[in-house]
């Protein structure tokens, strides 16, 4: 290599390291399960089986956020 070829790779392998690290967290990342899930559930649902559901949820994926909201009103 040139010298100016050194000098370019010195600069840049910090940058290269980088990104190479980031790229092998997220192949890491990839077949999880990660997010936000939003539940709207009548009351009684809760001690039946959404509280057991979402403790075996989290057990299993703890990168995923659950949001419950309790409504026992009547939809369409």
């Amino acid at each position: 290599l040139t010298e100016s070829g050194r000098a370019l790779i010195e600069g840049v392998a910090a940058g290269l390291a980088m990104i190479d690290e980031q790229l092998e967290t997220t192949r890491a990342a990839q077949g999880r399960a990660t997010g936000l899930l939003r539940l709207n559930v009548p009351r009684i649902a809760l001690p039946m089986a959404i509280t057991t559901l979402v403790r075996r949820l989290h057990t299993r994926h703890p990168d995923v956020v659950v949001e419950t909201f309790v409504d026992d009103g009547l939809c369409d």
